[in-house]
């Protein structure tokens, strides 16, 4: 399991978060490495927000951003919703619309909640493309439905305000 590129990747998660064994970050962020140098996409997003955020490591957002867009490129949901938040949240990278709007599309359209929720936020908001309602609230819709709290209370805005339903102060 030490060459495995996902086992690698998953003992990193279980030091960072104290699964079967003690909370210990430096010694996830070594395991996540090893999945980086294996090819281990999972990896890549894990040392990326650790690397962003300086969890058990030195602060390194640039090489977040890379590590992120590297496993994005392959067409990883999870990355590509990472990405498209770096994008979003100017995380290593200048501040991109166009491009978090384009991400966050890629992984929602593959079932990705956390970017289906952004992507109906970005169309209720015209953020990266043209203000869309209805889209906003189909996405929004989709996310919400499936328990994000960040869906379901932007569903409430589209429900109060008639944006891309019929409104509704009831629900």
């Amino acid at each position: 399991y030490l060459n495995d590129p996902y086992s690698v990747g998953i003992l990193g998660w279980h030091y960072q978060f104290g699964i079967g064994i003690g909370v210990n970050l430096s010694e996830a962020n070594l395991w996540y490495l090893r999945g980086v140098n294996l090819g281990d996409n999972y990896s890549k997003v894990n040392l990326a927000k650790n690397l962003s955020e300086g969890i058990g490591i030195e602060v390194d957002k640039k090489e977040a951003f890379e590590l992120v867009k590297e496993a994005a490129e392959t067409g990883y949901d999870l990355a590509e919703a990472e990405l498209a938040f770096y994008y979003l949240q100017s995380i290593g990278t200048p501040a991109n619309y166009e491009e978090a709007f384009k991400y966050f599309k890629l992984a929602a359209e593959k079932g990705n909640v956390f970017a289906q929720s952004y992507l109906g936020w970005m169309y209720a908001g015209g953020r990266g493309t043209e203000l869309d309602y209805d889209n906003g609230f189909l996405w929004t819709k989709k996310a919400a439905d499936q328990n994000d709290i960040f869906a379901q209370a932007n569903l409430g805005w589209h429900y109060h305000n008639g944006f891309g339903v019929e409104q509704n102060y009831d629900l």
